[in-house]
């Protein structure tokens, strides 16, 4: 376990030393003058846009359909029909 202990600590360390080299470096950039850029050629005059009508024709919707509910009957028939009970057995 001691072993195990030492080898996390030595990775810890190494990576603490490599940050500091990264923190070194980028100082050294930021000291830097920066390169000098390019100069972007010019954009020559783009092509006019093609010309939109002022008033674009409106298409036609149909109408709704009108519809009537039927009307309701008075008495609702029943789901299940009614069944008579068996007759009973009668014993000797």
């Amino acid at each position: 376990m001691a072993s195990y202990n030492s080898f996390i600590l030595a990775i810890f360390i190494a990576i603490s030393f490599s940050n500091m080299d990264i923190t070194l470096a980028a100082r050294n950039l930021l000291q830097t003058t920066n390169p000098t850029t390019p100069t972007l050629p010019k954009p020559t005059l783009l092509p006019p846009l093609p010309t939109i009508p002022a008033a674009l024709p409106k298409p036609t919707q149909p109408s709704i359909p009108q519809f009537t509910l039927p009307p309701l009957p008075n008495t609702l028939p029943t789901i299940f029909p009614f069944f008579s009970p068996p007759p009973s057995k009668t014993n000797p």
